[in-house]
């Protein structure tokens, strides 16, 4: 009778090479159940990790070392900067505009130094950057956030000549006030007297006011037809840059 069993026994129940069991019954559905062997032991760069993803490529998303995510960085960044400006300008117009307006003028005196290749001594070229900083803050953010507005009010937008009437009203009536105040700014933190100030600014005033026509006409004229009121000033800063430069080139 043992002998019997142990001999049907390879009938109904075969063993596969690899350990696997199949019956008769099974078979018609699923010939074959596996029994997956254990995982073998990871070993340092027998298998990649994929929790470790090449990052290099450019636009991939990854650390920044490809062109578009710099790009995206740099929008980010200018983003964030313009929603602070805005949002500074709502809440603390005047001081906003007097910070940018320090910078802006320190930047032009900087870029006059580096134009004119300066040999004169670090304190004084110190002096002098912190002059037109002065100025950009103290004299020419205030002025302008007067300034603007009111031209405005002179000479209101239904006017349909009002852009050149504006243009007109600040070069002959706006500049020479505001460059007395400016010059006399910078020439006080550099050290002149009263009396040295008020003697030279007597002889650059009038082609400051001059030379004005020429550069802020046509600045002017983009400004105060594209450009609102309450940035109008930051804008102006940006062409400012090359106006300022050129007013400190003589005093470099």
């Amino acid at each position: 009778m043992s002998s019997e069993h142990d001999r049907s026994e390879p009938d109904s129940v075969l063993r596969t090479r690899n350990g696997a069991v199949r019956t008769p019954a099974a078979s018609a559905s699923h010939r074959t159940v596996s029994v997956a062997p254990p995982p073998a032991p990871y070993t340092p760069g027998s298998v990649p990790d994929a929790r470790i993803v090449d990052r290099s490529k450019p636009g991939d998303g990854g650390s920044g070392n490809g062109n578009g995510d710099d790009d995206g960085n740099d929008n980010g960044s200018l983003r964030a900067w313009w929603a602070w400006y805005q949002r500074e300008l709502q809440r603390r117009p005047l001081r906003t505009k007097m910070i940018t307006s320090g910078v802006f003028g320190g930047l032009a005196d900087m870029i006059a130094q580096m134009v004119a290749a300066r040999s004169a001594r670090a304190a004084h070229l110190r002096r002098a950057t912190v002059a037109y900083t002065a100025a950009g803050a103290l004299v020419t953010a205030p002025f302008m956030h007067v300034w603007f507005p009111l031209l405005n009010r002179i000479v209101p937008s239904k006017d349909p000549l009002a852009v050149y009437k504006r243009v007109v009203l600040d070069r002959l009536v706006g500049s020479p006030p505001f460059y007395f105040l400016f010059f006399f700014m910078v020439n006080a933190v550099n050290g002149l007297s009263v009396r040295n100030n008020l003697k030279l600014i007597r002889t650059i005033l009038l082609s400051a006011v001059r030379d004005g026509i020429a550069y802020w006409s046509v600045v002017n004229l983009t400004l105060f037809t594209y450009v609102p009121v309450d940035i109008r000033l930051l804008f102006s800063n940006l062409f400012g840059l090359v106006w300022t430069a050129y007013l400190a080139l003589p005093r470099t």
